[in-house]
């Protein structure tokens, strides 16, 4: 049997643009696509990228910042 692994996607970010549409897309496409991997995506608390990741059903974590 083959071990289920996660591959985490981390972006350092506060706002929305082209880097963090890819972001999002990548770890759709893996949830999608891979039975070996699924896709974690790890932030500072962007709430565009949490509505995403619950709009999609993709794991996420938030990581504590402090400024």
């Amino acid at each position: 049997m083959a071990q289920h692994r996660r591959i985490g996607h981390f972006i350092e970010t506060e706002s929305f643009g082209g880097a963090e549409q890819v972001l999002i897309d990548l770890a759709r496409f893996t949830k999608a696509n891979s039975k070996t991997f699924s896709p974690i995506v790890l932030h500072f608390g962007n709430p565009w990228i949490v509505q995403q990741c619950e709009q999609h059903g993709i794991e996420q974590l938030t990581i504590p910042y402090r400024h």
